[in-house]
């Protein structure tokens, strides 16, 4: 199967899950892309999500602990950028 350029017939496609392991924090979040970057990871995946699409603001409470686990679009682009290496 090829995704993009890359072939799982030739290759196992290492995934690493990052989550929302961050808990909001945009430099952990960096940092936990570069490091899955730098141990040889082929993908890394992110948690996207909206908490106002998921909780009520009825349940103040949880729906600010969840908030606080969000990053932004451009956040998350950035991160992009931290985990490419040259090849």
């Amino acid at each position: 199967m090829r995704i993009g350029t890359f072939d799982t017939d030739n290759k196992i496609l290492v995934v690493a899950e990052v989550g929302n392991n961050h808990e909001g924090n945009f430099e952990v979040a960096k940092e936990l892309v570069k490091k899955a970057a730098e141990s040889g990871a082929d993908a890394i995946k992110l948690q996207t999500f909206r908490t106002e699409h998921y909780v009520s603001g009825a349940d103040e409470s949880r729906f600010k602990r969840l908030k606080s686990f969000e990053l932004s679009f451009d956040q998350f682009a950035l991160c992009f950028g931290c985990g490419r290496i040259p090849l």
